[in-house]
């Protein structure tokens, strides 16, 4: 992810249409998800004057 949240996706569909997203196989493992969600649980607030 980028440090400022301004230089990140502002939404799903945007997430969704990257070419990263759009090389990645569509079956998910349980335990890709709960990498994925671990990792979205431990993303830190940054100011937006960082």
């Amino acid at each position: 992810l980028k440090i400022k949240q301004a230089d990140r996706p502002a939404t799903y569909d945007e997430i969704q249409a990257s070419p990263a997203m759009k090389s990645l196989p569509a079956e998910v493992t349980n335990e890709e998800t709960e990498m994925i969600k671990n990792v979205i649980a431990n993303i830190p607030v940054i100011p937006d004057d960082y």
